[in-house]
């Protein structure tokens, strides 16, 4: 169970930074901001799910 919400956590985090980077960026093209944005949720998910709390220490600047 607590894979699944490392993975839950990192891909919400990923639709919200992909919803950033597709309006930061002015992605146009419908398909290359749905390929941005599943990608970044991906990513994010499969991060958060490989190294655990590594990964939000580093996304959010914070010392252990």
């Amino acid at each position: 169970m607590e894979k699944v919400t490392r993975f839950g956590s990192g891909v919400l985090l990923g639709f919200f930074a992909g919803h950033y980077f597709v309006a930061k960026w002015r992605i146009v093209s419908f398909d290359a901001g749905i390929g941005i944005w599943a990608a970044t949720m991906l990513v994010c998910g499969c991060l958060a799910l490989k190294l655990g709390d590594e990964f939000w220490y580093g996304m959010f600047g914070r010392n252990r």
